[in-house]
């Protein structure tokens, strides 16, 4: 008999290559840590702390029925490797060539299983900003011309909370995307991994699920605009709505567009207990503030991350998702977007109009009086950083979440034990109403209006700025 195989520890199956997408099954166990007391922490390592170490511990219990199970499969030839996650509570299992249903059979029954999954393809939302990596495609092929303040983070007044000092900084952002270009001149400096002397430090700071690349990199392109517009920027080019912010990525999207409900799994989970850029020694005190997520999924019914941003929140990490681009037709925002109760964000131009490509409510997966999307931020024509020190513009609603968690940003510096719900209430009660008159399916609350939100938090006291901010840097 074996003992259960502890989340991030060294396992005696070993996690599969992303590459055998095909043969790998998740199998989620139906036992929830309760996060009760733990939500009610306030704001910082030690909640994070909490629910990490409440997670690890209901996961070892719970998987031990499957690891039994999964420890006779190995010796059978059936299975040949095993990664037992945390959050969510599942294993992922990788069959050996053809045994794929006769594994998916034999551990439905087993104590605390409750599904066993298919490990699915998830995607950045469609056009308009396409597939990762088609930047030609979508401006032309021409980079920007130097500018000054980007339309869409002067549009939702960033710059008159940078002129009161808030400009996110103490506050983390967590990017989940295609990967991150650290070394651009626009990101370098609000990377975390960055020294003050330039060097760089990428344990803890950034992740790939994939190979355990040990450099950040960004093979896609859409991370680095989604860090650019979120915290990006150096003088002449403010493209960023939190400069004073710090960027962790991991990556979850392989290219233009493969990723997979694992590697998503994984990045998600190393948001809440970063590790060395091997994938070993998570410490839960370096967790990321706000996470923001620009990717989704074309099936509306799927719930597969729900149990993950639960955690997350409880953890005290706000999460920031694009509603989706399969707009203007109603009820077309999509997983996991189309979450209630987290930030799901609509794209808007600069005319404060919603765009017809931005998916459109009522959630399959919301309540009465929930409306998702429930803020709306710009998205059309957005410029931003890209790999190789350019910047170019991109559209979609992958482009107006980062604006989001900017502003989340920014409110966490004005107010750092503001709750999750007076976040909520801060920025939907203040949005800018647009679209139809009222809160809609469209641009739920209205677009974001930052000076508006953080008067809204109604804050005591002016933060202290660690430095002197004429312009973003």
């Amino acid at each position: 008999m074996t003992a259960p195989i502890a989340p991030n520890s060294p396992a005696s199956l070993p996690a599969a290559p992303l590459a055998a997408v095909s043969n790998q099954l998740i199998a989620r166990i139906g036992v929830q840590a309760d996060l009760t007391d733990e939500a009610l922490l306030p704001r910082g390592p030690q909640r994070k702390q909490a629910v990490y170490d409440d997670l690890v511990k209901t996961a070892a219990a719970s998987q031990q029925p499957a690891m039994m199970k999964l420890e006779e499969l190995r010796r059978s030839g059936a299975v040949t490797a095993v990664e037992s996650m945390f959050l969510p509570n599942a294993l992922v299992v990788t069959s050996a060539p053809g045994k794929e249903q006769a594994v998916a059979d034999a551990l439905r029954g087993v104590a605390n299983i409750t599904e066993v999954a298919e490990n699915k393809k998830w995607s950045i939302p469609g056009a308009p900003d396409g597939p990762a990596g088609s930047w030609d495609a979508v401006t032309g092929g021409t980079s920007l011309a130097p500018v000054n303040v980007a339309w869409g983070v002067e549009k939702i007044g960033a710059p008159a909370a940078w002129a009161r000092h808030i400009d996110g900084t103490g506050v983390t952002i967590g990017i989940v995307d295609t990967g991150l270009d650290a070394a651009h001149p626009a990101i370098k400096g609000h990377y975390r991994g960055t020294a003050a002397d330039g060097s760089q430090t990428h344990d803890y700071n950034w992740f790939d699920p994939f190979n355990n690349r040990a450099v950040p990199f960004d093979d896609g392109g859409h991370g680095t605009h989604v860090g650019g517009t979120s915290a990006g920027g150096v003088e002449g080019q403010a493209i960023g709505v939190a400069p004073g912010a710090k960027l962790i990525a991991a990556k979850a999207i392989e290219g233009a567009g493969n990723n997979t409900s694992v590697a998503t799994m994984r990045a998600l989970q190393w948001m809440l207990a970063p590790t060395r850029t091997d994938g070993t020694s998570p410490d839960p005190t370096r967790g990321a503030d706000v996470v923001n997520n620009s990717w989704g999924n074309a099936d509306q019914n799927d719930a597969s991350f729900q149990e993950t941003f639960a955690g997350l929140l409880a953890a005290g990490i706000e999460v920031v998702t694009a509603a989706g681009n399969d707009g203007p037709g109603a009820g077309t925002v999509s997983p996991p977007g189309s979450y209630p109760g987290y930030i799901s964000v609509a794209a808007t131009n600069r005319d404060d109009k919603v765009t017809s490509f931005s998916s459109r409510g009522p959630s399959k997966f919301a309540k009465a009086g929930e409306l998702v999307p429930n803020i709306a931020g710009p998205g059309a024509s957005v410029p931003s950083a890209v790999p190789g020190g350019r910047y170019q513009s991109m559209s979609g609603t992958s482009m107006a979440s980062p604006h989001l968690a900017g502003v989340v940003a920014l409110l966490l510096q004005a107010k750092p034990q503001a709750t999750h719900a007076e976040i909520l209430e801060a920025m939907n009660s203040t949005a800018v109403d647009i679209d139809r008159p009222g809160p809609d399916t469209a641009a739920g609350n209205g677009r974001v209006d930052v000076i508006a939100a953080i008067d809204q938090l109604n804050t005591t006291k002016e933060p202290t700025p660690k430095y002197p901010l004429a312009l973003p840097v």
